[in-house]
């Protein structure tokens, strides 16, 4: 973010969601075994940190497997990492991928592995693979900007952070099957990161998969 005397910056908080995404994963898991994929390494790649600290913080003695497989958008490329992330037990698996998302898509079916998506709500496009989704709306910071400044509220030299407090913007999308206690310990997890009484880091320093 580079705010200055004649600009300010907004930024969406898309690690907020792959938190509770993580926390998710956590809850619902039934083989303690947890994946994460995303093509190359940008910087929404602190998504993986987020959902990483998520998931430690509701189920700690989980084995968390993660991959930078080198490419967003190789179909064939992420349905092999999937099938070997399943392969070695996980039945949830975070993607944070562009068109590769189909081939993680494709190596589920037949199986009990559920993917958690990104973005926008993929437990809305195919229910029965995607068993959440970390939404992100990246085009309203200038949905924002424009009402600030019709509103008379625009301030330059400042980052405007937009997170989960704004739920049509940020939130965390769970497919229908997701158990009520699951959804009521999400909502009062978002709640508390919401009241700062919960801080999302985005760091990771673990092991990798290699590619």
């Amino acid at each position: 973010m580079s705010p200055g005397p004649n600009l300010s910056s907004y930024e969406v908080l898309q690690e907020e969601s792959a938190w509770l995404a993580g926390a998710a994963a956590g809850l619902l898991t039934e083989t303690d075994v947890v994946g994460h994929i995303l093509g190359i390494r940008v910087p929404p790649g602190q998504g993986r940190g987020a959902f990483y600290h998520g998931l430690m913080h509701t189920i700690p003695e989980v084995r968390f497997l993660t991959i930078f497989a080198g490419d967003q958008d190789d179909n064939a490329l992420s349905q092999r990492v999937a099938t070997t992330q399943i392969g070695e037990g996980a039945d949830i698996i975070f993607t944070m991928l562009n068109a590769g998302l189909i081939g993680v898509t494709e190596a589920m079916r037949g199986t009990k592995t559920r993917q958690i998506g990104n973005v926008i709500d993929w437990t809305a496009v195919e229910p029965g693979i995607f068993v959440a989704s970390a939404v992100a709306d990246a085009g309203i910071p200038r949905v924002e900007a424009v009402r600030d400044l019709a509103d008379g509220q625009w301030q330059a030299g400042t980052v405007k952070a937009i997170g989960l407090e704004k739920p049509a913007e940020v939130s965390l999308a769970l497919s229908s099957d997701v158990p009520a206690d699951v959804r009521a310990e999400i909502d009062s997890l978002r709640n508390q990161i919401v009241a700062d009484r919960i801080t999302v880091a985005t760091d990771y320093d673990g092991p990798e998969l290699a590619p």
